[in-house]
């Protein structure tokens, strides 16, 4: 089990900013979509995959804990992993990190759901796809 792996690297723009001068909480969710699909593609679920299987991940519940804020030009690093894996469901946990000191900015722990794009319901996870997302198994995060 090898954890965390980089999903995303950017930097926080001045645009992006709100009236307190802090990354305003519609970027950090926007991160976190970018890394959810970088991570998609590690376990063959993001792209031409989608077609081929028919099937998507879909986030059903999402839980945000925002730790500490970030400035206009600070680099951004997202960790993500995933929490659990089995049958219709994936738990996946995100980390945002400030690039520079380290510090946890935020985090967020997703719930999504295979779904049949087709008959649009739940459907298990494909064996081959559990398997490739066994290196990126992390620690349960607690809130």
């Amino acid at each position: 089990m090898t954890g965390y792996v980089e999903t995303y690297r950017g930097c926080v723009h001045g645009w992006e900013c709100d009236h307190y001068g802090h990354l305003n909480v519609q970027f950090y969710i926007g991160r976190i979509s970018d890394a959810f699909g970088t991570l998609m593609g590690l376990i063959d679920m993001a792209g031409p995959a989608i077609e081929r299987r028919n099937l998507g991940l879909v986030a059903v519940h999402q839980e945000n804990d925002f730790r500490r804020e970030l400035r206009a030009g600070a680099l951004i690093v997202v960790q993500s992993g995933i929490a659990g894996i089995g049958g219709k469901k994936l738990r996946l946990h995100h980390r945002l990190l400030n690039g520079e000191s380290g510090a946890l900015a935020f985090e967020a722990r997703v719930l999504c759901i295979c779904m049949d794009l087709a008959a649009r319901r739940s459907t298990d996870l494909p064996d081959d796809v559990i398997a490739l997302a066994q290196p990126y198994l992390v620690a349960e995060a607690a809130a």
